[in-house]
Formats: C-alpha cells, sequence, structure tokens
C-alpha cells in the first residue's frame, strides 16, 4: 500500500469515526432526555401521590367493609344479611360489642359486655318497641314492651328469675 492509499484509508477511517462519534452522542443525549423524562415523571408521580393522602369517592359498592386496626382486628364491619344492613363495632379483641341490625320485624341495638354477650337490647315488633336489659347470666333484669294501642307494660325480674309486670 503506498502513501496515498494509506491517506486515503485513513481519512475514510476519520470520516467513520467521526459519524459513529456524532451518532454516540445524539444516542446519548436521547438516553439522558428520556432518563430525565423519567425521572420527572415519577418526581410529578411522587408527589401527585404524596399530595393526593384523601381520595373522595361518591359511592363505593361493596358486600363488606371492615375497618382494621393497628393489628388488623376488625373493630367496624359493615355488612348484610336476609333482612338487611349490618354495622357491627368490636372491641380491640375482635369481640362484637354493638351492633344496629335490620331484623324481620324492623331494626334491633344491641350492646354486649367485653365477651360479646348481649346486655341491652332495643328493638321493634308487631306491637311497637322493646327494650330489654339483661343481666351477665343471660336473664332479662328489666324490659320495656309497646302493647297495642300505645300502652306500655314494664316488666321487672329479681335475681332468682321472680317477674313482676306493671301495665297502665
Amino acid at each position: 500500500m503506498n502513501l496515498e492509499q494509506r491517506i486515503a484509508a485513513l481519512e475514510t477511517l476519520t470520516a467513520d469515526l467521526a459519524g459513529q462519534t456524532a451518532h454516540a452522542r445524539r444516542s446519548a443525549r436521547r438516553w439522558r432526555l428520556a432518563a430525565l423524562a423519567a425521572g420527572l415523571a415519577m418526581i410529578g408521580g411522587i408527589g401527585a401521590a404524596a399530595g393526593n393522602g384523601r381520595t373522595r369517592a361518591d359511592v363505593i359498592t361493596a358486600e363488606r367493609l371492615e375497618i382494621v386496626n393497628d393489628n388488623d382486628d376488625v373493630v367496624i364491619e359493615l355488612t348484610y344479611d336476609d333482612f338487611g344492613g349490618i354495622v357491627a363495632v368490636h372491641n380491640s379483641d375482635g369481640t362484637r360489642v354493638a351492633s344496629m341490625e335490620v331484623i324481620d320485624t324492623g331494626g334491633l341495638i344491641t350492646a354486649c359486655n367485653a365477651d360479646g354477650d348481649v346486655n341491652a337490647a332495643m328493638a321493634v315488633d308487631s306491637a311497637g318497641g322493646i327494650i330489654r336489659v339483661m343481666s351477665t347470666e343471660d336473664d332479662e333484669v328489666f324490659g320495656v314492651m309497646d302493647i297495642l294501642g300505645g300502652n306500655a307494660r314494664v316488666i321487672v325480674s329479681d335475681d332468682r328469675g321472680n317477674q313482676e309486670t306493671l301495665e297502665p
């Protein structure tokens, strides 16, 4: 190979290297822009998520909704049965201690002790409203029941199971 051929080969090689260098610069520029765009998108997404700590929904549809405490114990439960809706409140041990629900004759509200035993209830039956208070042994100790015509009767029990009914 003579000198002119070597110079021509070097010029060709130099031109190729210059083209490859320009291509590499363009490619690097594209990657930098893509990385910058991705980074800005991530920062924007994180910012939007952080700024949107609460979302408001007009309607939430579910068959059961549970609210749990830090230990994942259910403390409030919203659900339903054949008669309608049920709102149940549980203590931190997961025992139901209060509820409001629908029964076949209307509504029922209960209050329970820490073991889940019902100690007070208010309900509706075909004659009207009923209020019952029970002992820890599940004996009724006090009750008010509405009778037809709006007259009420009161039932009081002692610890031996003796009952006295007061009516107007």
